[in-house]
C-alpha cells in the first residue's frame, strides 16, 4: 500500500549498528532471536522470472500488479507511525556496500519486511500483494478489487527520499530472510536491473523492461496528476508520449521530440502536469551527473496572454531557486524566437536559465540549472540546440488531441 509520509532518515536512525566483523556468513548475514512482534513469514517464495520483451500477459500482470499492490485508495495506507513500529521489531543483519543493514518485522499497515542502513538514503520494502495473473486479470475491467485465484506474491521495491518506488523482485510467496538479503543486497550494490517504477502521483507505472507489444508506461489514476502533482513516465505510455524509431518520445499535441541525448545531457524522465486536451503540459528532462535541463510544452492558443504568463512564470522560479546575482546579459546567440530569457545565480551557487518561446498553440519552456559557472558553454549550446528545434518544428495536427481522448 501506498506511503503517505515516508522520512527516509527516520528509518536510518532505527537500525542497530554492529560490527561487520560480528558474522562469517557470505553477507555476514545474522539472524537475530524470533521476535513476538511483526509479522512471521513461512520462507517458501522463490523469485517470478520476466523475461524481456515482456508478452501481453507479462506486461499487463507487471504494471498492474505494481500499482494494486503500492496504490491505496483508502488513504490507509503504512505511515511513518508504521515504520516506526517495524523498527522495534528487528530480524535479522546482513551486509551490503560496506555497511551494515537491519532487517525489521512490520505488522498492520507496515510492508512485512522493511530494510535499511545507518547513513544511506533508500530503504527497501517488502510488500504483499496480488499475483500478476490475478493483477493481469483485473486489468482487464479495472473494476473492484483484483480476484484471488493464486496465493499473494510478494514485491520488493526501493525507494530514497520522496522519488518513485523502484521494483527490484516479484516472489511467489514470503522469501528466506537469506534470499531477500542478497537481494537487498544486489540492488544497493547496482548489480541488479529494476523491473518497473512506481509513483502515486496519477497512479504512474513505467516499465523498465522492453515489451514485445503494448506500452510500457501507464497512469492508472490520471485524474490525480495536476501541476502540483506532476505524474513520472520513465517510458513512453503510447498515449501522451509515443516512441519514434530512432528513439525519440514525441509529445502528444506539441510534437516536440525528446531525444535520448543532447551533449552531455541524457534524457531521463518525463513529467505529466496535466492531461487535459484545453491545458496539456508535458515536460521532458535531462540530466549529467550534476546539472539538468527541463523542456516544457504547455497549450495555451491565446497568445494575448503571453507577456503576463512569461513575468509570472519568471517570478516563480527565481522565487523558487532564489536569486543572489543576475546574468540576465547572457544570451544563447540566435534568440530571435524566444519570448524573454533570463539567467542567474541561485542562492546554491547553481546557474539557472530559462527562455520561454512560442511555437502555433504552445508555449515552450526550456529551464536549466547548471552546478558551476564552467557549465555556460556547453549548456548554452543545448539550450540553443533546443530553441532551434521548437522553433523549426512543423505545428502539430490539430486532431492529435481528439484522437488520444477517442483512445481513452
Amino acid at each position: 500500500m501506498f506511503v503517505r509520509s515516508l522520512v527516509v532518515a527516520a528509518l536510518a536512525c532505527l537500525a542497530t549498528p554492529i560490527s561487520v566483523a560480528a558474522a562469517d556468513s557470505p553477507r555476514m548475514f545474522q539472524a537475530l532471536p524470533p521476535p513476538s512482534c511483526g509479522t512471521p513469514l513461512a520462507a517458501t517464495g522463490k523469485p517470478l522470472t520476466f523475461k524481456a520483451p515482456l508478452d501481453e500477459a507479462g506486461r499487463a500482470g507487471l504494471m498492474a500488479g505494481l500499482f494494486l499492490t503500492l496504490h491505496d485508495p483508502t488513504g490507509q495506507g503504512w505511515s511513518e507511525a508504521d515504520l516506526k513500529a517495524a523498527g522495534g521489531c528487528p530480524v535479522a543483519r546482513f551486509a551490503a556496500d560496506d555497511v551494515v543493514w537491519t532487517l525489521f518485522s512490520g505488522a498492520g499497515n507496515a510492508p512485512v519486511r522493511v530494510a535499511n542502513a545507518t547513513g544511506r538514503g533508500d530503504a527497501y520494502f517488502l510488500v504483499r500483494g496480488p499475483s500478476p495473473i490475478d493483477a493481469a486479470a483485473w486489468s482487464r475491467t479495472r473494476r473492484g478489487l483484483p480476484g484471488a485465484t493464486a496465493p499473494p506474491a510478494y514485491y520488493l521495491v526501493s525507494r530514497q527520499g520522496d522519488g518513485p518506488f523502484f521494483l527490484f523482485k516479484v516472489y511467489d510467496g514470503p522469501p528466506a530472510a537469506t534470499l531477500l538479503a542478497d537481494d537487498i543486497a544486489a540492488a544497493a550494490e547496482a548489480k541488479a536491473e529494476g523491473l518497473a517504477a512506481y509513483g502515486d502521483d496519477g497512479g504512474a507505472v513505467s516499465l523498465l523492461l522492453e515489451t514485445a507489444a503494448g506500452p510500457r508506461a501507464e497512469l492508472f489514476r490520471p485524474s490525480g496528476v495536476s501541476v502540483s502533482t506532476p505524474a513520472t513516465l520513465l517510458a513512453p505510455d503510447g498515449g501522451l508520449v509515443t516512441e519514434a524509431r530512432n528513439g525519440d518520445w514525441v509529445f502528444r499535441g506539441s510534437g516536440f521530440a525528446c531525444r535520448p541525448a543532447y551533449g552531455p545531457f541524457v534524457r531521463i524522465r518525463v513529467q505529466v502536469l496535466d492531461i487535459s486536451d484545453e491545458g496539456l503540459d508535458l515536460a521532458c528532462t535531462w540530466s549529467t551527473q550534476d546539472s539538468w535541463t527541463v523542456v516544457d510544452a504547455t497549450f495555451m492558443p491565446d497568445k494575448s496572454r503571453d507577456k503576463a504568463y512569461v513575468a509570472e512564470r519568471i517570478r516563480q522560479e527565481e522565487e523558487a531557486y532564489g536569486v543572489t546575482r543576475s546574468l540576465s546579459k547572457l544570451r544563447p546567440g540566435r534568440d530571435e524566437p524566444v519570448l524573454a530569457g533570463r539567467w542567474w545565480m541561485d542562492k546554491d551557487g547553481q546557474i539557472q536559465t530559462m527562455y520561454v518561446l512560442r511555437r502555433g498553440d504552445y508555449l515552450f519552456e526550456v529551464r536549466q540549472g547548471l552546478a558551476r559557472e564552467s557549465d555556460i558553454d556547453a549548456g548554452s549550446k543545448v539550450a540553443l540546440d533546443l530553441i532551434d528545434q521548437i522553433s523549426a518544428a512543423d505545428a502539430p495536427a490539430p486532431a492529435a488531441g481528439e484522437a488520444w481522448r477517442r483512445k481513452r
